[in-house]
């Protein structure tokens, strides 16, 4: 029986059809995933899809990109049981196979994107965000900048809920640049004419404006050095600025690198270089509370707002 919420949104109905039939026991998942979104929410997934598709891209090809994190992510996860550490720990072993590899990254970009809304713990995180930085709207910010900005869904939501004069993304990878430039650009989402999106690498000590806000949306788990990171985050803002990143605790996939282990490991990395944790949204794996995913090893999000004093 066709739902109401499926007629409205056929585009997303026709992708989630696609992906049962290679993954049927995602049924219940996405079936709770889909009616957990607001109205607002679904219509975001809805114009993205529509996106992709003025972008070229078949209703087949989206649901494979989402299959394909989903067996990716299978795979790792059965690898970090086992062998009790992440396949990789050199980005050079993945730079080839993931960032340069433009098929590859393609369809990851865009998978990643529908799990910033099909994915309980992603949406969690989207939402503390956007409830956090709607506290940026009433005053006017010169500079919000974000470190690998990827699908372009965390910018998205910066553009449509604050107020800064310039918007600015840096991303090493220049598929994932093209797609957030692309997706910004498109008119699906509004008007986001000031967004100034570039291909770099923010390690590069490079005069660099400071910026009012700061973002890094899962980027330190995909590094091996996340320190400089910190670093370089703390040395590119503001005295009076915020910094928001988001990453994972035993969340094995194909290019993460660093594993902090425990909450308390990620948080000194924090305050070691004299950052001031102000808000924190810890995200267990359903059903399983913070102490029982740190004791069995099992996939934890956060996100944070930091700032300097």
């Amino acid at each position: 029986m066709t739902s109401i919420i499926d007629k409205i949104y056929p585009k997303t109905q026709q992708v989630v059809d696609l992906v049962l039939k290679e993954y049927p026991m995602q049924k219940k998942n996405l079936r709770k995933a889909k009616s957990n979104l607001d109205e607002n929410e679904n219509q975001e997934v809805e114009s993205y899809i529509d996106f992709l598709i003025t972008e070229g891209h078949k209703i087949e090809t989206i649901a494979e990109a989402y299959t394909l994190i989903v067996r990716d992510t299978f795979r790792e996860e059965f690898y970090f049981r086992e062998k009790g550490k992440y396949r990789y720990s050199l980005f050079s072993e993945v730079e080839e196979l993931v960032y340069n590899n433009h098929d590859y990254m393609k369809l990851y970009m865009i998978g990643c994107g529908l799990t910033c809304y099909w994915w309980p713990n992603h949406v969690q995180l989207r939402r503390f965000f956007i409830a956090n930085i709607k506290k940026f709207k009433a005053q006017e910010n010169d500079l919000y900048r974000e470190v690998g900005p990827g699908n372009g869904i965390y910018f998205l939501q910066a553009m449509k809920n604050c107020c800064f004069k310039n918007y600015e993304g840096i991303d090493i990878s220049p598929t994932s640049v093209e797609l957030t430039k692309r997706l910004l650009g498109s008119g699906f989402f509004g008007d986001f004419s000031k967004a100034n999106i570039i291909q770099d690498n923010f390690l590069d000590k490079k005069e660099r404006d400071l910026a009012d806000f700061l973002v890094m949306g899962e980027v330190l788990e995909h590094v091996e050095n996340p320190d400089e990171f910190i670093k370089r985050a703390y040395a590119t803002t503001k005295d009076t600025a915020w910094v928001f990143l988001t990453t994972c605790i035993n969340a094995p996939a194909i290019d993460h690198l660093y594993n902090p282990g425990t909450i308390e490991n990620l948080e000194k990395l924090f305050t070691d270089n004299s950052f001031v944790i102000r808000e924190r949204c810890i995200v267990p794996r359903v059903g399983k509370s913070e102490e029982e995913c740190i004791k069995e090893k099992l996939a934890i999000n956060v996100g944070y707002f930091l700032s300097k004093n």
